[in-house]
């Protein structure tokens, strides 16, 4: 569980949010929408305690090793020497040590995530081939890897294409329906409806909790549908 308390957020002096109460429930697929500038990937930050609050407080009922995240700027130097495998492999440094503690099962989590996102023909390939998508496909192989309970996820389908789209999004449903917390933020309409099981809305420096079902988002803002504002 999340849950925000009296949270006000300010990002360059400008206010995001204001006096927010907010609980998100383990468990839930959110998808997380609003316009550009809104503050999205501000409030991702927020809840992973990257970004101070102005005021109240956010409760985290997880810890480092129970989260992964994906943030919108790839954090990966693609001119780096390493292949997409030992890229990959990474994602298991912060729970398990380097090369050397790493056994068979870890590097059988590694193929099966690999093949999940449709890259295991460029196990061996450097990441300066990869194309923009093929490395979007790897930095979500990557967050799978780690088997966290909770996943974050910051325009994760940026630079890719609808099939690629879909496989990511049919991983993450999976991951849900297996009681994964997913909060994702997302712009197609269609695709919160599609896989989200509510809404985190930002408008007018609120986050409006609704239902992922309404036909625009703006729907979410409008009493008396909403479910809850904080």
């Amino acid at each position: 569980m999340i849950k925000f308390e009296n949270v006000s957020l300010y990002r360059s002096q400008r206010c995001l949010l204001k006096y927010c109460d907010l609980t998100i429930e383990q468990g839930g697929f959110y998808a997380l929408t609003g316009d550009n500038g809104s503050g999205k990937s501000s409030v991702l930050k927020a809840v992973l305690g990257e970004l101070g609050l102005s005021s109240g407080s956010i409760i985290r009922e997880f810890s480092h090793g129970d989260y992964s995240y994906l943030p919108q700027k790839k954090q990966l130097d693609t001119q780096f020497p390493m292949s997409v495998e030992q890229a990959v492999m990474t994602g298991l440094w912060s729970q398990y040590g380097a090369v050397s503690a790493l056994d068979s099962k870890h590097f059988e989590r590694i193929n099966q995530a690999l093949h999940d996102v449709g890259i295991a023909h460029l196990k061996r390939a450097s990441i300066n081939q990869l194309s923009g998508g093929q490395l979007q496909r790897l930095l979500f192989a990557r967050m799978l890897v780690q088997d966290a309970s909770l996943l974050l996820l910051d325009e994760p389908l940026a630079a890719i294409d609808q099939k690629a789209q879909t496989i990511l999004l049919d991983i993450l449903k999976a991951k849900h329906q297996q009681g994964v917390t997913i909060i994702i933020t997302l712009h197609d309409v269609g695709l919160v409806k599609r896989y989200a099981s509510q809404q985190l809305h930002i408008s007018d420096q609120k986050i409006h909790l609704c239902n992922a079902d309404f036909a625009h988002s703006d729907d979410c803002c409008r009493l008396p549908m909403r479910l809850k504002v904080c």
